[in-house]
């Protein structure tokens, strides 16, 4: 096993210790430890990211989604 330091300032700490208590944990540590699990299982694999645009193709096929002015306005929305 390796041992990692993370350094948190006073108000992380409380809010994971809280955070840790609400969700069912022990510690902190532990919340956080699963957090870190999380986070290195959500990689997302080659065949995931085809079968997603796969599955776009499809429903636009379908009539399905919405129109490039559409898709565009919504992107400018978001900067």
């Amino acid at each position: 096993m390796v041992e990692k330091v993370i350094v948190l300032t006073d108000e992380q700490n409380r809010r994971a210790e809280e955070l840790a208590r609400q969700l069912g944990y022990d510690s902190a540590d532990a919340y956080l430890r699963a957090v870190i699990e999380g986070a290195l299982d959500d990689t997302i694999t080659a065949a995931e990211i085809l079968d997603a645009v796969k599955d776009g193709i499809r429903e636009a096929r379908r009539g399905g989604g919405i129109s490039v002015e559409e898709f565009r306005r919504r992107m400018a929305q978001d900067d």
